[in-house]
Protein backbone atom coordinates (compact mmCIF):
# COMPACT_ATOMS: atom_id res chain seq x y z
CA UNK A 1 0.00 0.00 0.00
CA UNK A 2 1.19 3.70 -1.37
CA UNK A 3 1.76 6.59 1.12
CA UNK A 4 -1.15 8.35 -0.85
CA UNK A 5 -3.42 5.02 -0.25
CA UNK A 6 -2.87 5.26 3.26
CA UNK A 7 -3.69 8.74 3.36
CA UNK A 8 -7.19 7.94 2.01
CA UNK A 9 -7.70 5.12 3.95
CA UNK A 10 -7.33 6.92 6.75
CA UNK A 11 -9.59 10.39 6.38
CA UNK A 12 -12.19 7.97 3.94
CA UNK A 13 -14.26 10.08 1.99
CA UNK A 14 -14.90 12.82 4.24
CA UNK A 15 -15.89 15.97 1.57
CA UNK A 16 -15.27 18.82 3.53
CA UNK A 17 -11.61 17.10 5.14
CA UNK A 18 -11.03 15.86 0.98
CA UNK A 19 -11.75 19.55 -0.10
CA UNK A 20 -9.82 21.28 2.41
CA UNK A 21 -6.62 19.25 1.22
CA UNK A 22 -6.85 19.54 -1.66
CA UNK A 23 -7.11 23.82 -1.61
CA UNK A 24 -4.07 22.99 0.57
CA UNK A 25 -2.31 20.82 -2.10
CA UNK A 26 -2.98 23.67 -4.58
CA UNK A 27 -1.64 26.62 -2.53
CA UNK A 28 1.99 23.84 -2.83
CA UNK A 29 1.75 22.03 -5.82
CA UNK A 30 5.05 20.58 -5.54
CA UNK A 31 4.52 18.46 -1.72
CA UNK A 32 3.05 15.64 -1.01
CA UNK A 33 0.14 15.07 0.33
CA UNK A 34 1.32 13.08 3.09
CA UNK A 35 4.91 15.51 3.74
CA UNK A 36 4.76 16.75 7.34
CA UNK A 37 5.77 20.20 5.58
CA UNK A 38 2.49 20.07 4.65
CA UNK A 39 0.97 19.02 8.00
CA UNK A 40 2.78 22.37 9.27
CA UNK A 41 0.92 24.08 6.84
CA UNK A 42 -2.42 22.71 7.78
CA UNK A 43 -2.08 23.28 11.68
CA UNK A 44 -1.15 27.00 11.17
CA UNK A 45 -4.33 27.57 8.45
CA UNK A 46 -7.13 29.58 10.31
CA UNK A 47 -9.50 26.51 8.82
CA UNK A 48 -7.44 23.17 10.69
CA UNK A 49 -9.77 21.88 13.42
CA UNK A 50 -8.30 19.17 15.72
CA UNK A 51 -10.30 16.36 13.88
CA UNK A 52 -8.48 17.63 11.13
CA UNK A 53 -5.28 17.28 12.67
CA UNK A 54 -5.85 13.91 14.07
CA UNK A 55 -6.95 12.53 10.87
CA UNK A 56 -3.98 14.05 9.16
CA UNK A 57 -1.79 12.62 11.74
CA UNK A 58 -2.51 9.27 11.50
CA UNK A 59 -0.68 9.19 8.30
CA UNK A 60 2.16 7.40 10.07
CA UNK A 61 4.41 8.28 7.25
CA UNK A 62 5.81 11.97 8.93
CA UNK A 63 9.26 11.51 9.11
CA UNK A 64 10.87 14.73 8.50
CA UNK A 65 12.23 16.73 11.05
CA UNK A 66 9.45 19.74 10.42
CA UNK A 67 6.89 17.37 10.50
CA UNK A 68 7.85 16.07 13.70
CA UNK A 69 8.16 19.50 15.11
CA UNK A 70 4.23 20.17 14.02
CA UNK A 71 3.03 17.11 15.70
CA UNK A 72 4.81 18.31 19.26
CA UNK A 73 3.40 21.34 18.96
CA UNK A 74 -0.20 19.99 18.24
CA UNK A 75 0.38 17.46 20.86
CA UNK A 76 1.70 20.51 23.74
CA UNK A 77 -1.46 22.47 22.38
CA UNK A 78 -3.79 19.73 23.46
CA UNK A 79 -1.31 18.84 26.70
CA UNK A 80 -1.86 22.71 27.76
CA UNK A 81 -5.39 23.00 27.13
CA UNK A 82 -5.85 20.29 29.24
CA UNK A 83 -4.04 20.92 32.11
CA UNK A 84 -5.22 24.53 32.26
CA UNK A 85 -8.39 23.49 32.20
CA UNK A 86 -8.02 20.83 34.87
CA UNK A 87 -7.99 21.99 38.90
CA UNK A 88 -5.62 18.60 39.91
CA UNK A 89 -2.73 16.56 38.20
CA UNK A 90 -5.05 13.53 38.68
CA UNK A 91 -8.29 14.98 37.14
CA UNK A 92 -9.39 12.56 34.15
CA UNK A 93 -9.11 14.52 30.50
CA UNK A 94 -12.03 14.56 28.70
CA UNK A 95 -12.09 11.72 26.39
CA UNK A 96 -11.75 13.67 23.43
CA UNK A 97 -9.08 15.40 24.38
CA UNK A 98 -7.21 12.22 25.71
CA UNK A 99 -7.48 10.31 22.07
CA UNK A 100 -6.31 13.26 20.31
CA UNK A 101 -3.22 13.82 22.49
CA UNK A 102 -2.35 9.83 22.51
CA UNK A 103 -3.14 9.73 18.73
CA UNK A 104 -0.56 11.96 18.34
CA UNK A 105 1.88 10.62 20.42
CA UNK A 106 1.26 7.25 18.78
CA UNK A 107 2.12 8.94 15.75
CA UNK A 108 5.08 10.27 17.07
CA UNK A 109 6.09 6.89 18.62
CA UNK A 110 5.48 5.64 15.66
CA UNK A 111 8.09 7.61 13.31
CA UNK A 112 10.86 5.47 15.89
CA UNK A 113 14.11 7.69 16.01
CA UNK A 114 16.02 9.22 18.16
CA UNK A 115 14.30 12.35 17.91
CA UNK A 116 10.71 11.04 17.98
CA UNK A 117 11.94 8.98 21.01
CA UNK A 118 13.37 11.95 22.38
CA UNK A 119 10.31 13.91 21.94
CA UNK A 120 7.72 11.49 23.95
CA UNK A 121 10.94 11.42 27.28
CA UNK A 122 10.03 15.47 27.26
CA UNK A 123 6.44 14.80 26.88
CA UNK A 124 6.83 12.47 30.12
CA UNK A 125 8.85 14.09 32.10
CA UNK A 126 7.10 17.83 31.33
CA UNK A 127 3.42 16.88 31.34
CA UNK A 128 1.94 17.08 34.60
CA UNK A 129 -1.36 15.27 34.50
CA UNK A 130 -1.02 11.85 35.61
CA UNK A 131 -3.56 10.01 33.17
CA UNK A 132 -1.29 12.10 30.28
CA UNK A 133 2.02 10.70 31.79
CA UNK A 134 0.01 7.37 31.37
CA UNK A 135 -0.82 8.04 27.58
CA UNK A 136 2.88 9.11 26.79
CA UNK A 137 3.84 5.64 27.70
CA UNK A 138 1.05 3.98 25.67
CA UNK A 139 2.83 5.87 22.92
CA UNK A 140 6.10 4.02 23.46
CA UNK A 141 4.53 1.00 23.24
CA UNK A 142 4.55 1.72 19.40
CA UNK A 143 7.88 1.78 19.07
CA UNK A 144 10.62 -1.05 18.13
CA UNK A 145 13.94 -0.43 18.37
CA UNK A 146 14.18 2.43 19.97
CA UNK A 147 11.60 1.74 22.63
CA UNK A 148 13.49 1.67 26.03
CA UNK A 149 12.43 -0.86 28.26
CA UNK A 150 14.60 -0.29 30.91
CA UNK A 151 12.79 3.18 31.51
CA UNK A 152 9.58 1.59 31.46
CA UNK A 153 10.68 -1.17 33.83
CA UNK A 154 12.28 1.69 36.55
CA UNK A 155 8.98 3.42 36.60
CA UNK A 156 6.79 0.47 37.23
CA UNK A 157 9.39 -0.14 40.14
CA UNK A 158 8.91 3.54 41.50
CA UNK A 159 5.78 4.62 40.31
CA UNK A 160 2.67 4.43 43.24
CA UNK A 161 -0.16 6.20 40.87
CA UNK A 162 -2.80 3.11 39.34
CA UNK A 163 -3.04 5.00 35.82
CA UNK A 164 0.80 5.03 35.22
CA UNK A 165 1.35 1.75 36.24
CA UNK A 166 -1.39 0.20 34.16
CA UNK A 167 -0.06 1.98 31.21
CA UNK A 168 3.28 1.22 31.90
CA UNK A 169 2.34 -2.81 32.39
CA UNK A 170 0.32 -2.40 29.13
CA UNK A 171 3.58 -1.19 27.05
CA UNK A 172 5.48 -4.31 28.52
CA UNK A 173 2.46 -6.61 27.40
CA UNK A 174 3.14 -5.25 23.79
CA UNK A 175 6.96 -5.45 24.34
CA UNK A 176 8.16 -8.74 26.33
CA UNK A 177 8.25 -11.55 23.97
CA UNK A 178 11.41 -9.18 22.22
CA UNK A 179 12.85 -8.91 25.87
CA UNK A 180 15.10 -11.74 28.22
CA UNK A 181 12.85 -12.00 31.51
CA UNK A 182 15.45 -10.81 33.55
CA UNK A 183 14.82 -7.30 32.75
CA UNK A 184 10.85 -7.11 33.44
CA UNK A 185 10.43 -10.56 35.52
CA UNK A 186 10.51 -8.41 38.64
CA UNK A 187 8.78 -5.46 38.05
CA UNK A 188 5.63 -7.85 36.39
CA UNK A 189 5.39 -10.12 38.98
CA UNK A 190 5.32 -7.43 41.77
CA UNK A 191 2.22 -6.31 40.80
CA UNK A 192 0.13 -9.41 41.06
CA UNK A 193 -0.05 -8.55 44.38
CA UNK A 194 -0.78 -5.18 44.01
CA UNK A 195 -3.82 -4.09 46.13
CA UNK A 196 -5.80 -2.61 42.63
CA UNK A 197 -7.75 -5.35 41.40
CA UNK A 198 -7.25 -3.59 37.98
CA UNK A 199 -3.49 -3.52 38.20
CA UNK A 200 -3.43 -7.37 39.35
CA UNK A 201 -5.40 -8.71 36.28
CA UNK A 202 -3.34 -6.26 33.93
CA UNK A 203 -0.12 -7.87 35.30
CA UNK A 204 -1.57 -11.42 34.74
CA UNK A 205 -2.01 -10.27 30.80
CA UNK A 206 1.49 -9.07 30.98
CA UNK A 207 2.80 -12.20 30.73
CA UNK A 208 0.63 -13.27 27.81
CA UNK A 209 3.28 -13.12 24.91
CA UNK A 210 5.91 -15.15 27.23
CA UNK A 211 4.27 -17.19 29.75
CA UNK A 212 5.75 -20.66 30.91
CA UNK A 213 6.42 -22.80 33.92
CA UNK A 214 7.70 -20.19 36.06
CA UNK A 215 4.83 -17.24 34.89
CA UNK A 216 2.45 -20.22 35.17
CA UNK A 217 3.07 -20.63 38.77
CA UNK A 218 2.58 -17.08 39.84
CA UNK A 219 -0.26 -17.16 38.37
CA UNK A 220 -2.00 -19.78 39.68
CA UNK A 221 -1.73 -18.16 43.20
CA UNK A 222 -4.78 -15.99 41.68
CA UNK A 223 -6.94 -18.50 41.28
CA UNK A 224 -8.19 -17.93 44.44
CA UNK A 225 -8.19 -14.03 44.19
CA UNK A 226 -11.13 -11.98 46.22
CA UNK A 227 -11.91 -10.30 42.69
CA UNK A 228 -13.46 -12.19 40.27
CA UNK A 229 -12.21 -10.56 36.86
CA UNK A 230 -9.27 -11.00 39.01
CA UNK A 231 -9.75 -14.90 39.37
CA UNK A 232 -11.24 -14.84 35.36
CA UNK A 233 -7.68 -13.64 34.00
CA UNK A 234 -5.51 -15.93 35.77
CA UNK A 235 -7.53 -18.68 35.14
CA UNK A 236 -7.79 -17.53 31.11
CA UNK A 237 -3.99 -17.17 31.19
CA UNK A 238 -3.27 -20.24 32.58
CA UNK A 239 -5.04 -21.99 29.90
CA UNK A 240 -3.15 -20.48 27.25
CA UNK A 241 0.03 -21.53 28.98
CA UNK A 242 -1.14 -24.83 29.41
CA UNK A 243 -2.30 -25.11 25.21
CA UNK A 244 0.91 -23.51 24.20
CA UNK A 245 2.52 -26.91 26.35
Amino acid sequence: MTKSERFYRHIGTNPKLLDFIDRMRRKHPTRSTVCGLLLAEVRSSSEATDDQMYCLGMLRALRCHRGLRALEDSAWSVANRIQSEDCSDDTLPKEKDRNLFGGILCVIGDIDSESSHSSLLKFYSSVRNTHLKATVLIAMSVEHSMFDIHFVVDILEQEAREPIILSGLCALMLQLYRFDSTIWWKAVVSHLTHPSAEVRACAIRAFGPTGGPEARLEIARLLDDADPEVRKWAAWMLEVIDHRG
